[in-house]
């Protein structure tokens, strides 16, 4: 155990957090572009892409579910997530949603790719996941702004092709089963 204690001692600096964003970029769009050219399954079906979205959403709908029970002022030490039996119970089915999503997502991205890419093609669905629905999130929010101007509705709807064409792409399962059978 003796490696653990350099590593809990260790504290990114501003140059390694920028490294691991160019790194993490140009593997995000590597992967993108493997699943947009149909050499790698991303999402098998809009089920699997359903299941990462539930990854992402199942957080939200968790924190506002609990936030009708906590009490007004929040103690200080307030468990927000398993202060009662009823907050236990909202926690403990959102969390198993949570990793629900993350198992099936697994699975259906190695038994598509095999073991190493679909791990790594599971980490580009989750990451890809929280865009869409983060993505999704913005849009609803400019076309419910009281100060939205009709310009605005159509970039929305504008990017909400852009959106729609792009997760085509990424939901690419029987398009590489089919490529696979012809080669």
């Amino acid at each position: 155990m003796e490696f653990v204690e350099p590593l809990l001692q260790y504290h990114p600096t501003d140059q390694d957090l920028k490294l691991l964003l160019i790194v993490f970029g140009v593997f995000w769009v590597v992967f993108f572009f493997l699943g947009a050219f149909d050499k790698v399954t991303i999402f098998t079906d809009y089920k699997d892409l359903s299941w990462g979205g539930a990854i992402v959403i199942s957080p939200f709908c968790m924190l506002l579910c609990l936030s009708w029970f906590a009490p007004e002022p929040v103690p200080k030490n307030y468990d927000f997530l398993f202060e009662t039996t009823q907050t236990t119970i909202v926690s403990v089915i959102f969390l198993l949603v949570i990793a629900a999503g993350l198992i099936v997502t697994l699975l259906n991205a190695i038994a598509a790719n095999g073991i190493i890419v679909g791990v790594l093609v599971w980490i580009f669905k989750v990451v890809s996941s929280c865009l869409i629905v983060l993505v999704l999130f913005r849009m609803f929010e400019a076309l419910t702004n009281e100060n939205r101007k009709v310009g605005t509705i159509f970039l929305v709807f504008g990017l909400f092709g852009l959106l729609m064409f792009v997760i085509r792409l990424l939901v690419n399962g029987e398009r590489v089963e089919n490529r696979k059978m012809l080669s």
